[in-house]
């Protein structure tokens, strides 16, 4: 037998490895189906549990946290495998298919177990981010920025005074530093300039805007908004959230900037920590127009802010301009500078001036390309009237004790079967502090909620306003009667369900003279009034009747203290004492807390003594009797300043200089010293700057007056009533018509006399001359027509007031002619020395001819001529010019306007337009006719007698443009032109049949403009550079011109528009438009 060869192999290992390929978990084949359908679960389980967890951390950032870094990967990775786990399954079916011999092998055996070793590489990865999240925090509160950046224009003449602020700042004992200055003079600009400076000197530098309507509340919330991301404290209380305020900055070395303070702000209310070197070095900087409030504030460093040099106005003149404009003309230059003048350095003014032009400018280019050129009558209506918020939020001071209260009439005011509801209590107990609450609780459970002062001098015409301001946006019923105002506020509340609040009644008032419904079940509505007496609560019927009683003494200590503040109380060891003694003396009456408190704050008076400490506090005598002139004017009334100043001048309270703009300093320092002290009130009137004196206070004034102890400056004062006659017994009426001789015997040391408004009083008589004390003397709008011979006899006379008398006048430019034709008159009736007067004016005379703006004119010189020579023939009374729409009528009449000198003693332009309002028309003649403004509470028919009153004693004309329809002169109050009183009335309209309606003794007709005129025009406005742009303009703009049928206004707006256009594709698309 032959050789045999025997070969061993160690198969073991490669039978285990093959076994497991074909037939264990390593066979990617075998375990696809399987690890595919795990896949499947454990990606829909992912995707919902990325679903639970992305809700979760919407969440939080909806509350102001920000997702953490390994939420956001996690989030991150789940996004990558999704589209691969979609791959994955989508090509399934396929796969599975393949499978051949119970699923061990495939068909395609390569590209299957590639497939399934993927498959089960994603289920792994799958599963691990299943594991991974789970998270117990998946945001953190977001850190707010250190600094927020503020936008600020341009500055010059800012570097050294920045600079300045900076290193006073950075100065380690430098804790408070107060920037003051005139408004508009860049304080808030330097306020800015300095906070966009700040980089890491501060943890956190805090930005906030004041303004004159000091809010607490407000400021806390930008304070709380720079602090914290979140929103959860939006819905605390002040006083929480003071404590949220105090403990985030009590833990940063911070730096706060108030902007535009107007009076102290107490930083222990809103809960910033008191700047000092031991709390990591903060700071505070304000801004504010009044040096005094640096000194109420404890500013260590006070800074001026002055106004701009005439060359650094200039340079920000030229910034804000561009240089591109003063090249177009030679003139733009001396125009600007004259207009840089008139801005006296201020840089807000530099700006708003040119900004409000270049904002119009570019409104009026936007419209035009906006409507492309569409007819001004391509819509009669364009707007609705606003709508007034249901409820108008009053403002209120610190409250303590009455929460029960509030809480006990509002259940009592809500309960269906009550109408009427009356607060009572004596004064100042706080019953207008509850009854603001209630109104400020309001949301939507009336559709309006009325607010109404009513006081001790109960004017319905007042009440009637203050209620139609709250109903109506319009201000037509202004010029009602109060029959029409009350049927007008009937006809509104008679549709909706209304609560009225009436504060402060004296006595019944009957709401169907002002026009208010009686409250009823069916109608749901309401009426809630506070009074001093329970008699008048039974007189207005009251269904529920709720007194209130002073605080006791733990709350009216709370509430004082809250106003002093702790800081105060801490100063001395004996402070906290004397101040309860001081609140025991209060009574627990919340305004003598409120007033006392503030006055301690302020001025550190611990003497005894209720609301007279803050009178008592006032260090000069001159300045007491500022106060105590006060409680001359009736209750609630509001005290012009301007008059006021006035006044204390002629009784040598204070003294008569003025600075260039005529503005007294020493008047208003005086007005702010008694506001800030309490004494005296700011409030808003449309026109005018006043103040007004708390009833209360205004009591106490006038107790001090008659009890000073000195008999010659004891006071007796009956205000708020008018006099229509001075007899023996003095009996009160309306209108003064005749004062007595011997009235004047036993008033030698009278000082001021105001007998203004009196239309009826006709003469003073001789025996004026015993007034040997008077400084000042207002005839203002009154019937005198001749001086007194009695004036002589005044030898200490400063001021005669004789706008809108009798007495006439030939009107020069400047005060001075003015002075010379008083003088003259008064010599003519001999009663003039060179020592009776130091100063004889008339007190603001406007103008005879107000100047109206007007365009570039061609083709209307000869009808000016035409129409001037019509209008000024002796026999013409009334001319009528009519046209159609857009031809030049008002530019023919403005040129007539601007042609006036000296021919009339008035010359008065008014619009009417299509609505035709008498009330507008009036006031626009009133403007021109009466530098004061006391007109604007008349009625029609007032306004009416009022003009009738002062254009009977002139040569007028009047310039009506733009009639529909006629006008009845005898409702304006204007008087009909006659040969007599040479006046005369010219007017504009569409329609000739206007013309006959008005009775024009003369009818111009006004044509379009020729081609050639047209022409002429649309070159002047489009300037004769621009044709030459391109050789086809010049064609182009000619077939413009003859689409604007030679109407001046197309032409115009046309030509403006068309003149910013280089391109001659723009010129033919132009033409496509017209066409």
């Amino acid at each position: 037998m032959g050789g045999c060869i025997t070969i061993e192999i160690p198969c073991d290992k490669a039978v285990d490895q093959t076994c497991s390929r074909f037939f264990g978990d390593r066979n990617y084949i075998h375990m696809m189906k399987a690890n595919l359908g795990a896949l499947e679960t454990a990606m829909q389980k992912l995707i919902d549990k990325r679903n639970d967890l992305s809700k979760r951390v919407s969440a939080e950032e909806s509350r102001g946290s920000e997702r953490l870094a390994q939420v956001e990967g996690w989030f991150s990775r789940v996004a990558r495998i999704d589209p691969q786990v979609s791959d994955l399954l989508d090509v399934k079916p396929a796969e599975i298919n393949r499978l051949c011999l119970f699923g061990y092998f495939s068909k395609k055996c390569i590209s299957s177990c590639k497939y399934g070793k993927k498959v089960s590489k994603t289920l792994e990865e799958v599963k691990e981010l299943l594991s991974e999240g789970v998270f117990e925090e998946v945001a953190r509160k977001r850190l707010a920025p250190k600094a927020g950046k503020k936008h600020i224009q341009t500055t010059i003449g800012l570097d050294s005074m920045v600079g300045k602020a900076w290193d006073s700042i950075m100065k380690p004992e430098g804790r408070t530093l107060g920037i003051y200055g005139m408004g508009g003079v860049g304080k808030t600009t330097l306020l800015g300039t300095i906070n966009n400076k700040f980089k890491d000197e501060f943890d956190v530098v805090i930005w906030v805007v004041v303004s004159k309507d000091l809010q607490y509340k407000s400021i806390q919330d930008q304070i709380l908004r720079r602090l914290r991301v979140d929103k959860e404290w939006a819905n605390q209380t002040e006083e929480e959230k003071a404590s949220s305020i105090d403990e985030i900055l009590g833990q940063k070395k911070f730096v706060v900037l108030l902007d535009d303070l107007w009076s102290d702000v107490d930083l222990d209310k809103i809960g910033v920590p008191r700047p000092t070197q031991e709390n990591k070095g903060s700071k505070i900087v304000f801004t504010t127009r009044s040096k005094e409030v640096c000194r109420y504030m404890r500013a260590d460093d006070e800074l001026k802010m002055d106004c701009l040099s005439t060359n650094e106005a200039w340079e920000l003149f030229q910034n804000v301009v561009g240089e591109a404009p003063f090249k177009k003309d030679s003139e733009i230059l001396t125009l600007a500078k004259q207009i840089c003048e008139k801005c006296y350095g201020l840089p807000a003014q530099v700006k708003g001036w040119l900004l409000s032009v270049a904002s119009l400018d570019s409104q009026v280019s936007k419209k035009l390309e906006e409507v492309e050129l569409l007819s001004r009558e391509a819509f009669d209506k364009v707007a609705i009237k606003g709508r007034l918020p249901k409820v108008e939020q009053q403002p209120i001071q610190t409250t303590i004790g009455l929460d029960s209260m509030v809480g006990k009439a509002w259940d009592s005011i809500m309960k269906p079967e009550r109408r009427t509801s009356g607060i009572y209590g004596m004064g100042e107990v706080g019953k207008t502090t509850l009854l603001t609450r209630i109104n400020n609780k309001f949301k939507d459970e009336f559709d309006a909620v009325i607010w109404v002062v009513v006081s001790k001098d109960l004017q319905y015409k007042g009440i009637q306003d203050q209620i139609l301001r709250r109903l109506r946006v319009d201000r037509e019923w202004e010029g009602e009667t109060e029959k029409e105002k009350a049927s007008s506020i009937a006809n509104i509340l008679g549709r909706n369900k209304f609560i009225l609040l009436l504060d402060d009644l004296w006595r019944v008032v009957d709401l169907n003279k002002i026009g208010v419904p009686r409250p009823t079940q069916e109608n749901g509505s309401k009426i809630v009034f506070t009074t001093r007496s329970k008699e008048v609560c039974s007189d207005m019927e009251a269904d529920d009747k709720l007194q209130i009683d002073c605080l006791s003494k733990n709350e009216a200590w709370e509430l004082f203290r809250s106003i002093v503040g702790e800081d105060l109380l801490k100063r001395h060891p004996d402070i906290p004492t004397l101040a309860k003694q001081i609140c025991e003396k209060c009574y627990g009456l919340p305004l003598a807390l409120n007033v006392i408190g503030k006055a301690m704050k302020y001025k550190e008076v611990y003497t005894n003594g209720v609301m007279q400490k803050s009178y008592d506090g006032l260090k000069e005598e001159n300045v007491k009797s500022c106060f105590l002139y006060c409680s001359l004017f009736p209750e609630d009334y509001e005290i012009a300043k301007e008059e006021l100043i006035e006044y204390w001048i002629s009784e040598g309270f204070i003294d008569g200089k003025r600075d260039e703009d005529g503005s007294n300093n020493q008047g208003h320092d005086r007005i702010g010293l008694l506001v800030r002290a309490h004494l005296l009130r700011e409030c808003e009137k449309e026109f005018t700057p006043a103040v007004k004196m708390h009833d209360v206070l205004r009591e106490m004034a006038l107790w001090i007056g008659s009890t000073s102890g000195k008999e010659e400056e004891k006071q007796c004062v009956k205000s708020g009533v008018k006099v229509r006659s001075i007899p023996d017994d003095i009996n009160w009426d309306n209108m003064l018509k005749v004062i007595p001789g011997k009235f004047f015997q036993f008033m030698r040391a009278l000082v001021v006399l105001d007998l203004s408004h009196n239309l009826d009083l006709r003469e003073l008589s001789e025996e004026i001359f015993s007034l040997t004390s008077l400084q000042y003397l207002n005839l203002l709008q009154t019937g005198i027509s001749s001086l007194s011979v009695g004036l002589k006899g005044l030898r200490k006379q400063i001021s005669l007031d004789l706008e809108f008398t009798g007495i006439k006048f030939s009107y020069g430019p400047k005060s001075y002619e003015y002075g010379k034709e008083v003088s003259k008159k008064l010599e003519e009736v001999e009663l003039l020395s060179r020592e009776a007067f130091d100063k004889v004016a008339i007190k603001g005379r406007l103008p005879k001819v107000e100047q109206q703006p007007i365009q570039t004119t061609i083709g209307l010189d000869s009808m000016v001529g035409k129409a001037w020579d019509s209008i000024m023939k002796p026999e013409r009374r009334t001319s009528g010019i009519y046209g159609m729409g857009e031809v030049g009528k008002t530019t023919l009449l403005t040129r007539i306007n601007n042609k006036f000198k000296d021919e009339f003693d008035a010359v008065i332009w008014v619009v009417v337009s299509k609505d035709l309002q008498y009330k507008g028309i009036q006031d626009q003649i009133l403007r021109r006719l009466r530098v004061d403004r006391e007109w604007e509470g008349e009625t029609e028919k007032e306004k009416a007698s009022s003009i009738a009153n002062i254009l009977g004693r002139n040569k007028f004309i009047l310039l009506l443009d733009d009639l529909w329809r006629v006008v009845d002169l005898n409702k304006i109050g204007v008087p009909r032109p006659t040969q007599e009183n040479g006046s005369k009335i010219v007017f504009t309209t569409r329609s000739k049949e206007v013309c006959s309606d008005m009775e024009a003794d003369d009818e111009l007709e006004m044509d379009c403009l020729s081609t050639n005129e047209a022409w002429e025009l649309f070159q002047n406005v489009f300037g004769e550079v621009r044709l030459k742009g391109h050789p086809d303009i010049h064609a182009l703009a000619k077939k413009i011109c003859e689409k604007c049928y030679g109407l001046p206004l197309a032409i115009n707006m046309i030509g403006k528009a068309m003149s910013c256009k280089e391109d001659v594709h723009e010129w033919r698309d132009a033409i496509d438009v017209f066409s």
